[in-house]
């Protein structure tokens, strides 16, 4: 074989490889495309898929909306304002960046910190983080929250073959606040057949087996929220709402439910054919549920307050169709009965009187090179004196403030 004709093989198993490489790149392209994209709601809705989020606004924001656009004192209620790890003054100055994606500051000056890309939560102390106690056997997801047993609840997830594919489900995992210990363990996969009973049959149950690809996870439910129900005078009289009951939101088949804190029963439940994709249902003081409801087909978004008794809606803020979240979204009740609202998808909070006057907004001051905004994931509003105490000796972090 000689020199030449080596030369010319070389070059075009060169050329061959280039090509290739190509190809590859443009079918992981196109495959990567396809998996972030949402496609309409009709898909949306029919699939459910495991889909990663998108963390900043769909359209360029105004960049003059910075931080808080508007705070009418003596009307607003007073506190500090927690969103993706940070915690923030009313005036929307930084005071503490945790450096966590989920964040809870307790009264003993501790702070519990939870990550949603690694397999971490643990509780530290505040000033130099030093662990009480950790964990990186979870990775959790939407939610943490403490109960009235001093102890913490967070959502992750298991995946198991079901009906020829990979399923996501959902798992509600409770620790001890004092040093971490897992001390119970709750599977919608284990109780599926169970919950099956409470909400309409699931698009992935009246499809044929193996229709779609079977290694692509498909997310079940979707749990995207847990909390502990309080003492109210309607839990004294209906045991279903009795004070420390679990109140959990399954997105995915657009249902709300009240599980038996020791039997794990189903108690309540309530949203098909009422709500689209809800976020954030807490129960208020008064008995009736807070809930976030997107609306993802209607094409706008709603807070109501539920009478869950009898099933009634007694207030509804509804500004209009430009008041829409698809994905995301959450509502609080605060201590002056105003409303404080997430609208996640526009990086934007507001709280709202009982009449939809809003006494206080603020922008997620994060604006892209693209111009596009940052988005809010769920911002809570702090309250409790012996916390507020603790976050009024501390010094603006002058450093993070600027983003």
């Amino acid at each position: 074989m000689t020199m030449k004709y080596r030369t010319k093989r070389i070059v075009i198993f060169l050329l061959l490889g280039c090509v290739l490489a190509v190809v590859g790149v443009c079918i992981v392209i196109r495959m990567h495309g396809r998996s972030i994209d949402y496609g309409s709601d009709e898909i949306r809705l029919k699939r459910l898929k495991s889909l990663p989020y998108a963390f900043f606004t769909k359209d360029k924001a105004d960049a003059n909306k910075k931080g808080v656009t508007r705070y009418e004192k003596g009307r607003a209620c007073e506190g500090y304002n927690r969103y993706h790890g940070r915690i923030y003054t009313m005036e929307g100055q930084l005071l503490y960046d945790s450096g966590a994606s989920y964040l809870i500051p307790l009264k003993d000056e501790t702070v519990i910190l939870a990550y949603y890309d690694k397999p971490l939560i643990g509780r530290y102390r505040r000033g130099d983080n030093k662990p009480l106690w950790e964990r990186n056997d979870f990775l959790m997801h939407h939610c943490i929250t403490l109960s009235d047993r001093n102890t913490v609840l967070l959502i992750t997830k298991e995946t198991h073959r079901y009906r020829g594919r990979r399923v996501e489900w959902d798992v509600i995992v409770e620790l001890s606040l004092d040093d971490g210990t897992l001390l119970s363990r709750w599977s919608t996969f284990d109780h599926r057949n169970t919950l099956k009973k409470f909400h309409d049959p699931h698009p992935l149950d009246i499809a044929p087996d193996g229709t779609e690809n079977q290694e692509e996870p498909y997310d079940y439910y979707h749990l995207n929220w847990i909390n502990v129900l309080p003492e109210t005078k309607l839990g004294h009289d209906d045991y279903r709402f009795q004070k420390g009951h679990w109140l959990i939101s399954l997105p995915h088949v657009n249902s709300i439910m009240i599980l038996d804190r020791e039997t794990k029963d189903v108690l309540w439940a309530w949203g098909p054919g009422e709500v689209e994709f809800q976020h954030t249902p807490e129960m208020m003081a008064n008995g009736n549920l807070l809930i976030f409801d997107n609306g993802i087909q209607r094409k706008y978004s709603r807070v109501i307050e539920l009478d869950p008794s009898r099933k009634e809606i007694k207030w509804n803020y509804c500004p209009g169709e430009e008041f829409y979240s698809k994905e995301w979204g959450a509502a609080e009740r605060l201590p002056n009965g105003n409303t404080l609202i997430t609208d996640s998808e526009k990086g934007r909070a507001v709280e709202v009187t009982h009449d939809g006057d809003v006494v206080w907004e603020y922008y997620c001051p994060y604006i892209n090179r693209h111009g596009k905004r940052a988005k809010i994931y769920r911002m809570h509003r702090i309250t409790d004196k012996n916390i507020t105490r603790i976050l009024s000796k501390l010094k603006l972090n002058k450093q993070a403030e600027s983003g």
